[in-house]
C-alpha cells in the first residue's frame, strides 16, 4: 500500500490534462498511486485516462454513472484513496517536479500542509502572481494557527486545494463535506487551523493554470478590500473537537460581521478591525493598513449608501 496518494478530478479536461498528468508522473517521489474521478466527461477525457492508465498501474480510474458536481468528485476521490497521506490535484494545473516531496517532508504530525501556487495563462507562460502574495500579504509573518484561523474566517483565501496534502486522519473527521460547503480548499484549511495542525509551505508547488474555463475565481477579481461572511463555514466548524481558543476566535469573528451590519454597533467593529489588522492583512506595514482602511471603512461604505440613496429615488 503506498504512503501516498493522489486524488484527481476530472471533466472535460481533454486540452490539459496530458501535461498535468505528465508532471505527477515526473515526481521526484515515485511510490504513489493517482486515484481518479471523472465527473461523466463528454469529450475525449475518457480516452485519454485509459490510455494512461494502460501505460501505469498506478493509476486507479473510477467513471461516474451520473454527475456529481466538483465538491462531491473530490471528496469521492478522497474516499477511494488508501495512502496515509492524500495530495489533492485539478485536471488543469502542472506540478512542480518536487511537489509531493516537499508537502510530504512538512507536513510532519499536522493535518494539513499547504503550499504556495504560481499563476501562468493558458500556455503556461507565468503571470508572475503567486497565490501566496495575492493581496500583497505576507501569511508568514502569521505567529501561529490561531492567528491563521482569524485571519482566514474574516478575509480572503488565497490557499490552493490543489497545492494541498491531507493527513489520512484529517479526511476522516472533516468528510463528508457539509452540504452547504461548496470550497473544499476554504474548509480543509479553515479546520486545520481550528484544529492547530495546519503548516503554510510557502514554496510554489503547482502552476496554477488560469482559463476561461476555472471553477475557482479569476485572480483579478480578487480583493482584499471586501469581507466575506463564512457563516456556514463557522457553524459546521463547531462540530469538529476544538480547543477554547478557536471556539473563541470563530465567535470573534461571529461577532465582527454582526457588528458590521448594524449600524449602531458598526463602530465595534471598526475598533476590532484597528486592534487586529496585523494579522488580518498579515502586515506589519502601517501604512498599507492606513490606505486600507480609508478604502474599506470610508470609500466602500460611502459608496454604498450614495447607491443605496440613488435607487430609493428612482
Amino acid at each position: 500500500m503506498p504512503e501516498i496518494s493522489i486524488a484527481l478530478i476530472t471533466y472535460n479536461g481533454e486540452k490539459y490534462i496530458r501535461e498535468q498528468l505528465d508532471s505527477i508522473l515526473n515526481q521526484t517521489i515515485q511510490i504513489f498511486e493517482i486515484v481518479i474521478c471523472d465527473d461523466c466527461s463528454a469529450d475525449s477525457t475518457r480516452d485519454i485516462l485509459l490510455e494512461y492508465a494502460k501505460k501505469d498501474l498506478r493509476i486507479v480510474l473510477n467513471f461516474n454513472e451520473r454527475n456529481l458536481g466538483f465538491a462531491k468528485n473530490i471528496e469521492k476521490a478522497i474516499k477511494l484513496c488508501k495512502g496515509e497521506f492524500i495530495a489533492l490535484a485539478d485536471q488543469d494545473d502542472i506540478w512542480e517536479k518536487e511537489h509531493l516531496s516537499i508537502l510530504h517532508s512538512h507536513i510532519g504530525d499536522n493535518l494539513l500542509a499547504c503550499g504556495d501556487s504560481l499563476l501562468v495563462d493558458e500556455k503556461n507562460n507565468s503571470l508572475d502572481i503567486r497565490f501566496g502574495q495575492m493581496c500583497k500579504i505576507d501569511v508568514n509573518s502569521l505567529k501561529n494557527n490561531n492567528e491563521h484561523l482569524l485571519r482566514l474566517l474574516i478575509m480572503i483565501n488565497i490557499f490552493q486545494g490543489a497545492a494541498m496534502m491531507l493527513n489520512r486522519k484529517f479526511a476522516d473527521i472533516t468528510l463528508p463535506l457539509p452540504n452547504d460547503i461548496k470550497h473544499h480548499d476554504l474548509w480543509f484549511p479553515l479546520c486545520a487551523m481550528a484544529l492547530n495542525k495546519f503548516i503554510y509551505v510557502p514554496i510554489v508547488v503547482i502552476r496554477h493554470r488560469r482559463h476561461s474555463n476555472n471553477v475557482t475565481q479569476n485572480a483579478k477579481i480578487l480583493s482584499d478590500s471586501s469581507f466575506w461572511y463564512k457563516k456556514e463555514y463557522m457553524a459546521n466548524m463547531q462540530n469538529l473537537c476544538l480547543s477554547e481558543s478557536s471556539k473563541q476566535i470563530i465567535e470573534q469573528a461571529n461577532l465582527f460581521f454582526i457588528n458590521k451590519m448594524k449600524l449602531s454597533k458598526y463602530h465595534k467593529m471598526v475598533s476590532f478591525w484597528v486592534k487586529n489588522y496585523r494579522i488580518l492583512y498579515a502586515t506589519n506595514s502601517k501604512s498599507r493598513f492606513l490606505i486600507r482602511f480609508w478604502k474599506n471603512i470610508i470609500v466602500q461604505p460611502l459608496r454604498r449608501f450614495v447607491e443605496f440613496s440613488i435607487l430609493r429615488k428612482l
